[in-house]
């Protein structure tokens, strides 16, 4: 291992510089520094006005491997600047207990914005633990926090909510509809839930998903995977509904020849 060198104190007394140019180069030095003073040096910079400061000081504390930072980078998972937040949460993971402990209390933070993050991160860290506050969350006022507890929910496919997955996968949908957070994407979310699940109650699911010429292909892609012979059928019935089609008419070749080489295979 390298000799750790002394940290210039110049580096500290340039951290309060009015030239963001020069506290950017003060973090950056402190940061490599290796010194134990780093964490308490760097963790003020998180509330630097300048996104450069904000997003080097983060860089390098989530470089230090210590738990004191979690508690304090959390917060910055709602910093509209994605080189702030999107770093912590792809790293935030790596402390494992200690995150996931700071992510549950941040789930009741007034901040919707902060809210959705720990939602998501939650979901991607597939934490049975948050379940129960997701489902409450399913009633939130805020619709994109609604909306990612579901896209959670699917993602860490607890038994617990298959109920409420089938429920929102029945939700009808339109083609017209772009939002992301209309009743057409709240269904692929739940079924994607479903599957992972792989409720017996997924099949009819997706069967009917075929009626919708926006989400045929997922559901054809789906019902091969699910395995499923009696999709055999329909999937051949859609086939000459959009012949000129080519991405939608190769998921349904696709399934039908996945789940015929079952018939034949047995």
């Amino acid at each position: 291992m390298a000799k750790r060198k002394p940290l210039n104190p110049k580096f500290i007394d340039e951290l309060k510089s009015p030239d963001y140019k020069v506290r950017r180069d003060a973090v950056n030095a402190i940061g490599k520094s290796r010194d134990e003073r780093a964490v308490d040096l760097l963790l003020p910079m998180l509330n630097d006005k300048t996104i450069t400061v904000r997003t080097r000081a983060v860089v390098w504390l989530l470089r230090q491997n210590d738990p004191r930072v979690i508690r304090p980078l959390v917060p910055l998972l709602a910093d509209k600047a994605c080189h702030v937040h999107r770093p912590i949460a792809e790293q935030l993971p790596k402390f494992g207990e200690d995150t996931i402990l700071v992510l549950l209390e941040t789930l009741d933070d007034p901040n919707p914005d902060l809210r959705c993050a720990a939602v998501s991160l939650l979901g991607r860290m597939k934490e049975t633990r948050a379940v129960k506050k997701l489902v409450e969350l399913l009633e939130d006022n805020n619709q994109r926090v609604r909306w990612r507890a579901l896209d959670a929910i699917s993602d860490i496919a607890d038994p617990r909510t298959a109920d409420i997955l089938y429920k929102a996968a029945l939700t009808p949908y339109s083609e017209a509809e772009t939002s992301p957070y209309t009743p057409s994407a709240i269904k692929v979310i739940a079924v994607s839930g479903l599957f992972r699940l792989q409720d017996q109650r997924l099949f009819d699911v997706l069967i009917d998903m075929l009626e919708d010429p926006m989400y045929r292909w997922r559901a054809a892609s789906m019902l091969g995977e699910l395995g499923d012979t009696r999709a055999i059928e329909p999937l051949q019935t859609k086939l000459s509904l959009r012949p000129n089609n080519r991405v939608e008419q190769s998921f349904l070749k696709t399934a039908i020849e996945k789940l015929e080489s079952l018939i034949n295979t047995n």
